[in-house]
């Protein structure tokens, strides 16, 4: 909503003196400083009944507030959002308030505030055509702000101005041959420095403008480049291997294949020396960095000896590094939700209690109210999700990797909610309700084999042909068999949910390209929108976390290629499973009157958030 309703007359704009309070945070080193001038003037005026004037002010120090990003079609946003509301962002500018920032612009006594307010105001007014000459003023104001930075201890600040700049250049200004020559002049006057001082974050910024934009910068800067990474080698490895990483790309963009090729050949065996490192002295490490280099030096063609030779030390470093895992425990009171569950399961006969274990005692994951705690705890703890995090099996071998947390992006999102569900939701479910419930239903009622068979059969979800193989494993699970259950149920999923879908007339084959058909994963089943349709996205999601995800269990895919033991088999994903496939199969009387019986006490769901 824009702030300013009306014009500002000439009167009301020279009383302002908003010039007077500029001072040294002008020069964009403290912006938050000078808002916060602004603000305070702001309140004196609404104090002293000057609305019209403290509007004003409030425009300006929003707009000096505000956080530089790059999307063109909106750079500015707000500098902080909390619960209660956010700060000024580009969205909230009027009409009238792009006129006051023009007006500003012209008048402004630092580049940097000439720059800021000028490219607010041609950006934010959005008119076809632009103002012109604003749009210059902004690409003018710029490149003087960069060139005082550039060059100085504080050159990091001026590159976000730098890559804002380059885009109005090309908007306002591509016809003016000098100008460009002098932004790139300050650009490749930068790149040395940059590299004297160690700070590849601006020099690997400034190579990725020169790839996207200029090819003679990248014949100027790729000899820079490879001469660093030459000098970091032998010293810091990882590090040489980020700037052979970029020497790669510059090679790349100068249409020099072979050139690539060595880079990406060296940044692979930098990466190898850095596993060697890392095996002395972090040798947890040490298996993800070699993993990286042989598939760098695999991309590169490199000998096939050369990659035997790594994949040896890989498996000595994967092997060495499960010496250097901890284990951690915490212990948590669930007498209470224990409770709860007998009151819950208690009836007369064994049908009834296995009904009300399955449809009262607990719910399918809820992935809406998982991904909104992933949400609430990467807002109380930042730094946890910040992170890729490495997953290893048991000989230590490198088989997932979760990237940091993108709030922005749902993939990203989903990913780690089935990673919480993974850690959190499925083992407390399992190792307190499952295994409970297991354990009271056999003690009080002794079900038979015959028993599960009859209850297997008669349900009209069974597929047909899979009453044995999903009756003996539920039944395993009443008789605490565990490695039994997952030899069964596991490799019955897929055909149970194939069947689903085909009830429904969903196709369950996908086509090859000599024209023959095959059979979908179960992995692409659940992808199917007819799955989701069908059986609900809280039950694809638990499935998933289950069955088929790196992230979670993927009890599907480490079973059926034989990657998990004996051992590795009986796990709370197995538990959960038994419960789950008991909860498919028992769907056709989930409204029977023994569910649908009111509890008399309630649980407390605030003890565990695994209670649903």
């Amino acid at each position: 909503m824009p702030v300013l309703e009306e014009l500002i007359d000439d009167e009301t704009y020279t009383a302002l003196d908003w010039i007077s309070l500029v001072g040294e945070e002008g020069d964009g080193s403290a912006p938050w400083s000078l808002t916060t001038k602004f603000y305070q003037r702001a309140r004196e005026l609404d104090e002293e009944g000057h609305s019209l004037q403290s509007k004003t002010m409030q425009v300006l120090g929003g707009a000096i507030s505000m956080h530089l990003r790059h999307p063109s079609h909106a750079p500015f946003g707000p500098v902080f959002q909390s619960s209660e509301g956010r700060s000024m962002s580009m969205e909230d500018l009027g009409q009238h308030d792009v006129a006051l920032l023009a007006r500003a612009a012209h008048e402004a006594p630092t580049p940097w505030l000439r720059a800021r307010f000028a490219d607010l105001a041609v950006t934010a007014d959005g008119r076809t055509p632009p103002d012109w000459r604003l749009g210059r003023l902004a690409v003018d104001a710029y490149l003087e702000y960069v060139e005082s930075v550039f060059g100085t201890e504080h050159a990091i600040r001026g590159l976000d101005e730098l890559q804002r700049s380059l885009v109005l250049l090309w908007v306002y200004a591509k016809k003016d041959p000098a100008l460009w020559e002098r932004y790139w002049t300050v650009i490749l006057d930068e790149v040395p420095h940059s590299i004297e001082h160690n700070w590849p974050g601006l020099a690997f910024r400034l190579c990725d403008e020169a790839i996207n934009r200029n090819r003679h910068a990248c014949e100027a800067i790729l000899p820079q480049i490879e001469a660093k990474a030459v000098a970091l080698d032998a010293v810091n490895p990882q590090e040489a291997a980020r700037w052979y990483a970029q020497a790669y790309r510059l090679n790349q963009r100068l249409g020099k294949p072979k050139e690539a090729n060595a880079s990406l050949m060296a940044q692979g065996e930098a990466m190898s020396r850095a596993a060697d490192l890392a095996a002395e002295q972090q040798p947890m490490v040490a298996p993800m960095h070699m993993t990286e280099a042989i598939s760098l030096l695999r991309k590169a063609k490199a000998a096939p000896s050369r990659i035997q030779e790594l994949r040896d030390r890989l498996a000595t470093y994967e092997r060495a590094s499960l010496d250097h895992f901890g284990h951690f425990s915490a212990k948590t009171d669930v007498s209470e939700w224990v409770k709860w569950i007998d009151e819950q399961i208690a009836a007369p006969d064994f049908f009834s209690a296995l009904l009300r274990s399955t449809y009262r005692a607990g719910e399918w994951l809820n992935v809406d109210e998982v991904e909104e705690r992933v949400r609430q705890q990467y807002a109380e703890h930042p730094l946890s999700s910040m992170f890729t995090t490495t997953h290893v099996n048991s000989e230590g071998a490198v088989v997932a990797q979760r990237p940091p947390l993108d709030l922005n992006d749902p993939v990203s999102v989903r990913l780690h909610a089935i990673n919480s569900a993974h850690q959190v939701d499925i083992p407390m479910r399992s190792s307190v309700m499952v295994s409970h419930v297991a354990s009271t239903l056999h003690n009080h009622y002794q079900p038979s084999f015959y028993a599960i068979k009859e209850i297997v059969e008669a349900s009209s979800m069974t597929p047909p042909g899979q009453v044995e193989t999903l009756a003996r494993g539920l039944f395993s699970g009443f008789i605490d068999d565990w490695l039994a259950a997952s030899v069964y149920l596991i490799p019955a999923v897929e055909p149970f949910v194939r069947a689903q879908l085909k009830r429904i007339g969903a196709h369950t084959t996908g086509m090859n390209e000599d024209g023959t058909q095959h059979e979908k994963t179960l992995g692409e089943m659940l992808d199917m929108p007819e799955a989701e349709r069908f059986f609900g996205k809280n039950l694809i999601f638990e499935l998933r976390v289950l069955l088929t995800d790196p992230e979670g269990f993927n009890l599907r895919n480490a079973y059926c290629h034989g990657l998990m033991t004996d051992r590795e088999l009986q796990n709370a994903g197995i538990l959960s499973l038994w419960w789950t496939t008991w909860r498919m199969i028992l769907f056709p009387w989930h409204n029977h009157p023994a569910v649908l019986t009111d509890p008399e006490v309630s649980p407390d769901k605030s003890a565990d958030p695994a209670v649903t």
